[in-house]
């Protein structure tokens, strides 16, 4: 079943794309932006880069960070956010990773 699905695809031995292990380069940095909202919401999200993890696919270290940042029960970044006002829900994990860098969003 698998040949007969994928055998028509042809090998073009191209190899994987790399990436500079920093994608941002200074004259990105400091930058101020200011935006006009198309619509009434309130969300803030912050990004850090952190060293690539391919290599650890089998612990899976940035799952450990996920948890931590996104649980939601006592005693949680949430539960002090919402005692103080300041938000209603949360979320934190990969945005992007490759083979250089990944991207850590909350």
């Amino acid at each position: 079943m698998v040949m007969a699905s994928f055998s028509p695809a042809v090998n073009k031995s191209l190899s994987a794309p790399s990436f500079e292990p920093d994608p941002y380069k200074p004259e990105h940095l400091g930058k101020r932006l200011s935006v006009v909202p198309v619509k009434d919401s309130r969300t803030v999200e912050m990004a850090w880069l952190l060293p690539t993890m391919q290599n650890k696919y089998l612990t899976k270290p940035q799952g450990y960070l996920s948890h931590l940042l996104g649980h939601e029960g006592g005693g949680s970044v949430l539960s002090l956010l919402k005692k103080k006002g300041l938000a209603n829900e949360l979320s934190a994990g990969l945005s992007n990773s490759l083979s250089a860098f990944l991207s850590f969003a909350v």
